[in-house]
């Protein structure tokens, strides 16, 4: 007869064995590569328009180390727009911030979440003489054009 923790390591090793890519948490829509001998991730994002945009990573800004290896976790580059995904040719010469998320599913996306804050806002803002309109002008309250990029869920 097989012991608990055997029986528990062997489901494990199965399960392992017969698993998606995608099931593993591979996203196919990062790909790493090496860029003047500097590993480089290149992002492909598709729009709601169908167009694909490519951006390669040329710098961290935020990687927290997790403890775990189930760990789930935000990563935040500098980028800048690449012409495909070999990440080789640059488009231009403007860096960009990309936001990575691992989001649970049924979660609402940063975007969403945005759209909803600026939303009461402006709720709060007719309802309020504090002056928030000229406070949100001057750069006091963040303005709404902030993030250049909100990533797919």
């Amino acid at each position: 007869m097989i012991g608990d923790r055997n029986q528990k390591n062997l489901s494990l090793l199965l399960s392992l064995l017969f698993v998606t890519e995608l099931e593993m948490g591979y996203d196919p829509t990062v790909h790493r590569i090496m860029f003047k001998n500097k590993i480089c991730y290149v992002y492909n994002l598709t729009q709601e328009s169908s167009e694909t945009l490519h951006f390669r990573t040329t710098a961290t800004i935020f990687n927290p180390r997790i403890a775990c290896i189930s760990g789930r976790k935000t990563r935040v580059w500098r980028a800048i727009q690449v012409t495909g995904s070999d990440g080789l040719e640059e488009k231009g010469d403007k860096e960009v911030v990309l936001k990575d998320v691992w989001l649970d599913k049924g979660s609402p996306i940063e975007k969403e979440n945005q759209d909803l804050i600026y939303e009461n806002l402006q709720h709060i803002e007719k309802s309020s003489t504090s002056g928030l309109k000229t406070n949100t002008r001057n750069g006091s309250v963040m303005p709404l054009k902030t993030y250049l990029i909100a990533c797919h869920s």
